[in-house]
């Protein structure tokens, strides 16, 4: 694992740094990419109306949370809120 990060900073103000990412190895993302592999069976074999329902749940997450996403987008990308909205 790496310690190595990178600044956000706002596209309206480039002083100001909004968060830092964690900059991901190759040997990480080749991991991850494996994890996500050999966990795919196991969600097929949960069946369509069972992922329909954990990505239903995932949606409502989403939109309960959906004034702080406008709010990223805003700051992060330098979006207007109806751009961030459409």
């Amino acid at each position: 694992m790496t310690d190595a990060s990178t600044p956000v900073v706002s596209p309206a103000d480039t002083r100001v740094t909004l968060g830092l990412t964690r900059d991901a190895t190759a040997d990480e993302i080749r991991a991850a990419m494996q994890a996500a592999h050999e966990a795919q069976p196991a969600w097929d074999a949960r069946g369509a109306a069972e992922r329909a329902a954990c990505l239903e749940r995932a949606a409502e997450l989403l939109q309960a949370r959906r004034g702080n996403f406008l709010s990223l987008l805003v700051r992060e990308a330098g979006k207007t809120l109806p751009d961030a909205l459409a």
